[in-house]
């Protein structure tokens, strides 16, 4: 499973190193979020994001239920409501 990492400002120096706009593929399609039931080895719900390349590639990004609220929840704080 795929670890997630919360970055409240990507603004912020320290944030993660800049882009190379050479290497990025920007993704003009909807992007999906699918709930998966049962999606870890131990039963637990899972939240899967999809999207389709402009290649025509699909890229399938899974990570856990409780990760992805969390995130939801640390954005909410700084943010609040949308």
């Amino acid at each position: 499973m795929v670890s997630l990492s919360l970055i409240l400002d990507g603004t912020q120096e320290g944030s993660g190193p800049p882009f190379d706009p050479s290497t990025v593929l920007h993704v003009t399609s909807a992007i999906k979020v699918i709930g998966m039931p049962n999606g870890t080895a131990a039963g637990k719900p899972t939240v899967m994001i999809r999207a389709t390349l402009p290649d025509g590639h699909e890229v399938f990004i899974e990570t856990t239920m409780a990760l992805f609220v969390m995130a939801a929840r640390g954005l909410l704080a700084r943010y609040g409501e949308p």
